[in-house]
């Protein structure tokens, strides 16, 4: 278990909050790295080495602008012009295409929110198509309703609609309708209540949280992913 984890990290992401500048950024580089970095590169190496058990092609590459996302903003057509984000991302896939055109595991840190979800955040447009087309030929009685009432059970968020209107071929009849406005398909945990990892590994939690997520994970490459 990383020292403090994920508390000194909170801390730091606090500070960088309270202080949003280049300035201050550079003049705290050993904090970053003890407190943000290092735990980061710690985390995908446990997410990488435990999701491998299920997903073998997993990619947990604990590094920068690979698995960690990096902290520096793009400004350029941003009207927030604030140089750094205040929360850790980190994100492990499966595939041989790049980092967000592939299913996967994020993980989401910030000082008073903890995130974790599996699958697509926005689907490439060649996978957008293919889930739809998919999407069509489902029933209640598919492997892919069970996948989704389970998970709903659980308490899992399943990402909302972001298109109005229905795609070509769909009614409202159709058992998965509202699922068929999605640009993006995941699964999503969530809590404000970061004290509860005083007492539990951070970490250990996010796998078993995977863990129950990797069915929807598996269903995406297996019938979305393009040869």
């Amino acid at each position: 278990m990383i020292d403090k984890f994920p508390f000194n990290t909170i801390k730091f992401l606090k500070n960088l909050k309270k202080n949003n500048n280049r300035e201050w950024f550079h003049s705290n580089k050993n904090e970053y790295k003890k407190n943000f970095l290092v735990p980061a590169q710690i985390t995908v190496i446990r997410l990488g080495e435990f999701l491998q058990n299920y997903v073998p092609d997993i990619n947990a590459i604990p590094e920068i602008n690979k698995s960690i996302f990096r902290l520096q903003r793009d400004t350029r057509f941003s009207k927030n012009k604030s140089p750094y984000k205040t929360n850790l991302g980190i994100y492990v896939w499966e595939g041989d295409w790049k980092r967000m055109e592939s299913s996967g595991f994020y993980f989401h840190l910030e000082p008073d929110l903890f995130l974790l979800a599996v699958g697509f955040y926005i689907f490439p447009s060649k996978i957008l198509k293919k889930y739809r087309d998919v999407l069509l030929k489902q029933t209640k009685d598919s492997e892919f309703f069970e996948i989704i009432t389970s998970l709903r059970r659980k308490g899992f968020a399943i990402e909302e609609s972001k298109f109005k209107k229905l795609p070509k071929g769909f009614t409202e009849e159709h058992p998965f309708a509202d699922l068929s406005k999605f640009s993006g398909l995941y699964a999503m945990y969530e809590t404000r209540d970061l004290q509860q990892f005083q007492k539990i590994d951070i970490i250990k939690f996010s796998c078993e949280i995977f863990k129950d997520m990797i069915p929807l994970h598996k269903w995406i490459v297996k019938n979305l992913y393009i040869q």
